[in-house]
Formats: structure tokens, C-alpha cells, sequence
């Protein structure tokens, strides 16, 4: 039976530039970021599954408002790039 392996990920932005695929730099912390890296690692994870099927994965922060169980359990990843250096939106008044 044919797989297929799909990542989801959010924005792509390097943690240690905080540059985006796009290449602007992101000013705030936002939970949908994700490190190019952490998707290489989500990728070389996905490829070593024993049992592929038709599977989708997030790749986002674990406080994204996204799906992330399968990520985890599945995969067994995590992001490494947590972009702890970025300002974090004020949620006064939310």
C-alpha cells in the first residue's frame, strides 16, 4: 500500500537570526514559529517510521493552538528552537 508523510509546519524563521523564509526579520514571539532545523529533524524522524500510512504532522511550539499529539507521540519530536529571545505578545484585555 502506497504512504504518504505529510509536515505541516508553521512559519519558518531561524531562531538565532529570527529571519524568516522570507527574509525579514520577525520582531514577537508567535507560537506558529518554526526553526528550519526542527523541520529537518521532524523530516528524518518521519522517514525512519517503521510503518508508514497517509499521516499529516504539525511542526509548530508546543503552545500553538494546532494539533501536536501525533508530532510527539509518533515521531517523538519536540522543537529545539523554542525562540526564547523573542519579546511576547501582551495578553492584557484578551
Amino acid at each position: 500500500m502506497p504512504s504518504a508523510t505529510i509536515l505541516r509546519p508553521g512559519w519558518i524563521v531561524y531562531d538565532d537570526s529570527f529571519i524568516s523564509k522570507y527574509g525579514y526579520a520577525v520582531e514577537q514571539y508567535d507560537p506558529t514559529l518554526i526553526d528550519p532545523r526542527d523541520i529537518g529533524l521532524a523530516a528524518a524522524q518521519a522517514l525512519a517510521l517503521p510503518d508508514p500510512g497517509f499521516e499529516v504532522f504539525h511542526l509548530a511550539q508546543d503552545d500553538a493552538n494546532v494539533d501536536l499529539a501525533s508530532s510527539h507521540a509518533r515521531l517523538g519530536w519536540r522543537p529545539k528552537h523554542r525562540f526564547e529571545r523573542l519579546p511576547r505578545p501582551d495578553k492584557k484585555g484578551i
